[in-house]
């Protein structure tokens, strides 16, 4: 798209926001870097900051208690032993993560 300047010159709208303009088309290449002869393309200097070593210690304590909501509408449940269906997933589940003491599904 190109628009008029006062000077009666059209430009583009790339060339208006700061990008060079050559014969009507932006010349805004991005350089891309490639390794050659199995080189690195990143720099050596750059290379102990990619390879930063995660933490391995757990974010917080482990809870001992979870409290989960909304998993079902007692009003529309047919089967009169949902709740044993629930606390089966729940249980299993949870145990992926740790030892599980205790379960209550409240109707």
């Amino acid at each position: 798209m190109q628009k008029l300047d006062r000077s009666g010159t059209a430009t583009s709208i790339a060339g208006s926001l700061g990008a060079p303009v050559l014969n009507g088309t932006s010349s805004n290449q991005q350089t891309i870097t490639l390794p050659i002869n199995g080189q690195s393309a990143v720099p050596a200097a750059s290379v102990p900051a990619l390879l930063a070593p995660v933490a391995s210690e757990p974010i917080g304590k482990p809870s001992e208690c979870l409290l989960l909501k909304n998993m079902f509408d007692p009003a529309t449940e047919t089967d009169p032993e949902f709740d044993l269906d629930i606390k089966e997933d729940v249980r299993e589940e949870c145990s992926n993560y740790g030892r599980v003491k205790h379960i209550h599904v409240d109707k």
